[in-house]
């Protein structure tokens, strides 16, 4: 039986205040990025927090993440949405190093480290070339982030492919 791992985004550290007063400039000035989760289950029996000892340091304003396999060697990677990435922290990729217990941020070498307010991802291969590309969800517009192989970045193909609309 596999036991499921659970990554969770986190958003803030803490906020003292009305809801209704929260805008951007209050959000990314207060400067309480949290860290998030990475909760490896112990036989269904209980989780344990290993963020910090697989090598997952960065904090955030987190909007979840997703498990995938980007580069095909049959591990699970971890893509990471960041919400006000353009003013304060991109999204992140992340290769696992398995068997090594860690992860290696490949965001930048793979142009995944995208400096949007992303919301969430969709994983697929949507062109059928074998790899996985992942559409990302934005608060303006949306990236199709089309995986170009092992060694080369992901090219957003949102623009020149446009909505798919099917009938």
């Amino acid at each position: 039986m596999a036991f499921r791992d659970v990554f969770i985004g986190n958003y803030f550290q803490e906020f003292k205040g009305k809801l209704g007063i929260i805008k951007d400039a209050t959000i990314v000035s207060a400067n309480q990025t949290a860290k998030s989760y990475l909760l490896l289950n112990k036989n269904g029996e209980k989780f344990e927090d290993v963020y910090e000892s697989y090598g997952l340091g960065h904090k955030g304003f987190g909007f979840g993440g997703v498990f995938t396999d980007f580069d095909n060697d049959q591990d699970q990677d971890l893509l990471v949405n960041q919400d006000f990435g353009y003013k304060a922290v991109p999204n992140f990729l992340y290769e696992n190093e398995y068997p090594w217990q860690s992860f290696r941020d490949a965001s930048a070498e793979t142009g995944m480290d995208l400096t949007i307010n992303a919301m969430g991802s969709a994983v697929g291969d949507y062109n059928g070339d074998g790899w996985m590309d992942y559409y990302v969800t934005n608060i303006k517009f949306n990236w199709l982030m089309e995986n170009q192989g092992k060694g080369k970045p992901f090219v957003d193909r949102a623009k020149e492919l446009g909505p798919i609309i099917r009938q």
